[in-house]
């Protein structure tokens, strides 16, 4: 029986190994907002190759394979990955 949940240092090194194996991953993470625009989105990362990451600086930057464009993603922000939820 496999886990339905991930601890987010586990989440880290999931992402770390597929940077390694340059394997794509499915990610949902929501959307940083400002004061003055308030945002809360979720957004579907849904086979992107994960290009770097900073453990120290608490993120991780995706590429989309379609037009190579790459997005930063703070780590905190992600809530699931490949369909197993993130917790901390």
């Amino acid at each position: 029986m496999e886990f339905k949940a991930v601890h987010f240092n586990d989440m880290c090194r999931l992402l770390d190994k597929a940077r390694i194996d340059a394997e794509a991953v499915d990610i949902k993470a929501w959307e940083l907002g400002s004061k003055q625009y308030p945002s809360g989105n979720i957004i579907d990362y849904n086979g992107w190759i994960v290009k770097s990451g900073n453990w120290f600086g608490g993120f991780h930057r995706l590429m989309n394979p379609v037009n190579h464009e790459v997005r930063t993603i703070p780590d905190i922000f992600i809530f699931e990955i490949n369909g197993r939820k993130v917790y901390l």
